[in-house]
């Protein structure tokens, strides 16, 4: 999957930064690297009151500076100054916009993808961050597209400032892992975070379908009932996905289960009729944007 939204409207650096970050839920991720070989991985546990919220408390920014801090220091020296920051999934919207003429200028395409979130998220664009990707290959032309609220982005962009760094690209989670989808068939990506399920169809390098779905607060309390939850809007997303982009499925991918994930393992091949494989074998469950990234 050979492509990165910006998020900020910069061109990434070359070669791309030897620091990358990833944000989770309750933690942050940092890894030095020479290309995709990793010489140093820290995580660190975020407090509490550690917010990228637009409106975060003081001692939320605070507490979020300093845990970069304390990653970018661990480690150890590095030679350049600039990084690639990943930000939680809960923070954004991802979808796929189809176009039967598709604008040719860049800023034309940006309003036009602008238009689209409005009427379907009813986003501000002023408060956002708007990112595009035109699909090459993609038959009738599809844009991948991200929002980020701006607040959030700035916020960032000043945490890791403060730690004497460069933040050239800030994105999603999500769309750095989707470079960890290699088979050219369709395959189905659930990916699971505190608030969100998001499930994404991937053929052939190309995303054909988005969809993300609210999570209850409880979710994940009783085993069963998270499962039957996730059956609930995965089952007839493969469904469309067969009938309407007419390839079933041929593998489902599943990052951020946690503990659900044995059970997910045992139960979800038989409901969904296709074989079900973590994203990636031990990795923390909210670092596999990192490691998406990284492999570039």
């Amino acid at each position: 999957m050979g492509f990165l939204l910006q998020a900020l409207d910069k061109v990434l650096p070359d070669p791309q930064p030897e620091l990358v970050f990833e944000i989770g839920d309750r933690t942050v991720h940092g890894a030095r690297r020479d290309g995709s070989k990793v010489l140093a991985h820290v995580d660190r546990p975020l407090p509490p009151s550690a917010s990228l919220d637009p409106e975060p408390a003081a001692d939320g920014l605070d507490a979020l500076r300093d845990t970069i801090a304390d990653v970018v220091r661990d480690l150890g020296p590095v030679n350049t100054r600039h990084a690639a920051v990943l930000l939680p999934d809960n923070l954004g919207r991802l979808a796929v916009f189809e176009f039967e003429r598709v604008p040719r200028r860049p800023n034309d395409l940006r309003r036009a993808v602008e238009d689209r979130f409005r009427q379907s998220f009813a986003s501000d664009s002023r408060a956002v961050r708007v990112a595009c990707h035109l699909q090459p290959g993609s038959r009738p032309a599809s844009v991948l597209s991200a929002t980020l609220p701006t607040a959030a982005v700035l916020h960032c962009e000043q945490a890791f400032k403060a730690a004497g760094l460069i933040p050239d690209y800030v994105g999603l989670s999500t769309v750095a892992c989707l470079r960890l989808i290699e088979d050219p068939e369709m395959t189905v990506l659930l990916k699971i975070s505190p608030d969100r399920m998001t499930m994404i169809a991937v053929e052939s390098g190309i995303v054909r379908l988005v969809r993300q779905i609210a999570l209850a607060p409880s979710f994940g309390e009783n085993a069963e009932e998270a499962l039957r939850e996730i059956l609930a809007d995965l089952f007839p997303t493969l469904v469309y996905i067969g009938e309407r982009l007419e390839r079933p499925a041929a593998r489902l991918l599943v990052t951020g289960l946690d503990g659900l994930l044995p059970h997910a393992l045992d139960t979800l091949p038989r409901e969904v009729g296709c074989p079900v494989t973590p994203l990636t074998d031990g990795a923390a469950p909210d670092a596999v944007g990192l490691r998406g990234y990284i492999r570039g």
